[in-house]
């Protein structure tokens, strides 16, 4: 059986990009999203739920990125959901699990 792992996103820029780079010299750049989501509640209500995504983009496209975009501009991620684990030392037996986007690695 085949996978995918392929997100499309379109939301805000909830701060400026911040790059670096890493020792070997690539760029990475890193930021965040906001990603509203409207639905009606069992009243009939209408709602509003946002989810704010970090998303990390490599090489050429996050120097290019970085440029020219800013805080509260509308953008399109398409890329690949990424799963960190943490254990924090107070509760080893408890993993804190973070998903984040990643845009264009190659």
């Amino acid at each position: 059986m085949a996978t995918l792992n392929k997100v499309f996103l379109i939301g805000r820029l909830t701060r400026d990009p911040e790059m670096r780079r890493v020792p070997s010299g690539t760029a990475v750049a890193e930021f965040s999203i906001a990603v509203n989501r409207y639905y009606n509640d069992a009243s009939g209500e209408r709602k509003e739920e946002t989810s704010f995504i970090d998303v990390v983009l490599w090489g050429r496209r996050a120097e290019t990125f970085t440029e020219y975009m800013s805080k509260g501009e509308e953008v399109l991620i398409i890329g690949r959901l990424k799963q960190l684990s943490l254990i924090h030392i107070s509760e080893p037996t408890r993993p804190l699990y973070i998903s984040y986007a990643v845009f264009c690695l190659k």
